[in-house]
């Protein structure tokens, strides 16, 4: 067996963490049995909320299309998780911090939709097909971007490589590391249908070179795929190695321009868990309704993987877990989660890792204090933001200087909160700058399409007049002929009433005898 090839570190930035994570093999990853009601958020998908397919009281059948994406925009489709019946369709109230979703009460029958067959020959299928049912399939990027898939596998000239990213860099997550672990065919499977969609010329499958036995697991089922496209390398145990640009400058040296894209370099990058979501759905015929999660914490008895149905309450894998004194619920990792409002918040697609927290398990976050200028942030940023002068622009209400200090490059990633001695949490402070320039934009951009719609009108209006115009000149065409004889005739005619010699050969003045006669 040929070993992985191994990436030396070519950046400075980034932190090097306790992984937190077991080093032995793991164990196969457990089916949680979905509930008696699962409640499907709308919103899983950053191109926005998902409009529903379905009504209130409507039978559904597991992998039945609920959901689908607004017109134009990047939404994603959902499917139901299993058969059941729409009970209902939740909207939004901020006020009470309620999400919009679809609630289905299961039947327990996981009775199947005819539409979730399986693809015979992929292929023999053309790249826009399988790319067209690849989103059908409601597939998003697993990594926690929940980006589209098909939009990323948009084929575009020079796309070379298609990067699989297995860098699980956060501590204690080991939903990836179980998937390379448990199913490389799975991965290998949907990395290859990627590059028939892109006909990219290589993939390349990066893993933490922590992540011992997922290396020889995905290398060992590499070695028997025997597709010399593609190949598994090694990078190092940094955080967050795992971000896309990041893993992009790890593998090829080249960095992402500011306000470009991998594909700019000629990569695609995809998750792990997004390739083997697409085996799944077109060689198994099942879209994107459950996914692997890793559930640990002090409140649980050891860190464990599952495979959870979308829509799954965190309650039902704290009693499948027997979990008790639950105090503090965070989804995600350590370094990148949020805290959950309470246990009924449901599984979503990017829902990846369940901290379940009991007692003082996490310390306080410390008081914060002024800014000392020790620029400790600066080094540790995979994004080269300079985090302090980012946090001055702030305190100045300065969004335009904020944006070109680079805000929209933060990646959210919490390094600099890490190794803040004054306890800042900057983080959470460029979320609201990010938010506050994206909302400008858009503010900029209605202004521009109102505009842009009244000059349209304008031109509309113009055009119409126009038009107007040059018909009635067409209607009216002979008029001015017919004018000027008339008035020719009118001369004629005055012309001869004014002469003194009228035509019957009488004077103007003097009466006709005919006249005089008959006085």
């Amino acid at each position: 067996m040929n070993g992985p090839q191994v990436i030396h570190a070519r950046n400075n930035w980034g932190l090097k963490l306790p992984s937190g994570k077991d080093q032995n093999p793991l164990p196969a990853a457990v089916e949680i049995s979905p509930p008696e009601e699962l409640t499907v958020l709308l919103k899983q998908s950053p191109g926005g909320i998902s409009l529903p397919m379905v009504k209130v009281g409507q039978k559904v059948f597991k992998g039945q299309k609920i959901a689908g994406p607004a017109r134009n925009t990047f939404g994603s489709f959902l499917h139901a998780p299993v058969s059941g019946t729409v009970t209902s369709i939740i909207e939004a109230n901020d006020s009470a911090h309620i999400k919009r979703a679809i609630i289905i009460a299961n039947d327990g029958l996981d009775t199947v939709h005819d539409d979730c067959t399986p693809i015979s020959n992929p292929f023999q299928r053309s790249p826009r097909f399988i790319r067209k049912h690849i989103a059908e399939g409601g597939i998003v990027g697993l990594g926690g971007a929940l980006f589209p898939a098909a939009i990323k596998l948009n084929p575009a000239p020079g796309i070379k490589t298609l990067l699989i990213n297995g860098v699980e860099c956060e501590p204690y997550i080991n939903c990836d590391n179980q998937l390379l672990q448990q199913y490389p065919e799975r991965v290998l499977s949907g990395t290859q249908l990627m590059l028939h969609v892109l006909g990219a010329e290589e993939a390349v499958i990066a893993i933490e070179q922590d992540m011992v036995h997922a290396l020889i697991s995905m290398q060992a089922a590499t070695d028997a795929l025997n597709d010399p496209r593609i190949r598994v390398v090694s990078v190092p145990d940094v955080y967050p190695a795992g971000g896309e640009r990041q893993l992009i400058e790890i593998i090829t040296g080249l960095q992402v321009p500011h306000g470009g894209l991998p594909a700019d370099l000629g990569v695609i990058c995809q998750n792990a868990g997004t390739a083997a979501a697409i085996d799944q759905w077109i060689n198994s015929g099942e879209p994107l309704i459950s996914r692997m999660v890793t559930v640990c914490g002090n409140a649980t008895a050891a860190a464990q993987n599952f495979v959870v149905r979308i829509g799954t309450p965190i309650a039902a894998i704290v009693n499948a877990l027997q979990a008790t004194d639950v105090s503090r619920v965070i989804i995600g990792g350590s370094m990148m989660g949020v805290t959950a409002d309470s246990t009924a918040e449901p599984i979503s697609k990017a829902s990846n890792c369940i901290i379940l927290s009991s007692g003082d398990n996490f310390s306080p976050a410390p008081e914060e204090m002024p800014c000392i200028r020790c620029g400790d942030c600066v080094p540790v940023c995979p994004a080269r933001i300079n985090p302090q002068l980012l946090l001055e622009s702030m305190s100045t209400n300065n969004t335009r200087q904020s944006e070109a200090l680079g805000a929209l490059d933060c990646i959210d990633c919490g390094c600099c909160d890490y190794v803040c001695p004054s306890g800042i949490d900057l983080t959470a402070r460029f979320k609201i700058a990010k938010q506050t320039i994206w909302e400008q934009h858009l503010l900029a951009i209605r202004a521009e399409r109102s505009q842009q719609r009244f000059a349209d009108h304008e031109k509309r209006w113009l055009t119409a007049s126009n038009e107007e115009r040059e018909t009635l000149d067409a209607q009216t065409a002979g008029f001015h002929d017919v004018q000027a004889n008339s008035k020719s005739a009118l001369d004629d005619m005055l012309k001869r009433l004014n002469s003194p010699t009228p035509d019957d050969g009488t004077l103007k003045d003097e009466p006709r005898k005919n006249d005089e006669a008959d006085q």
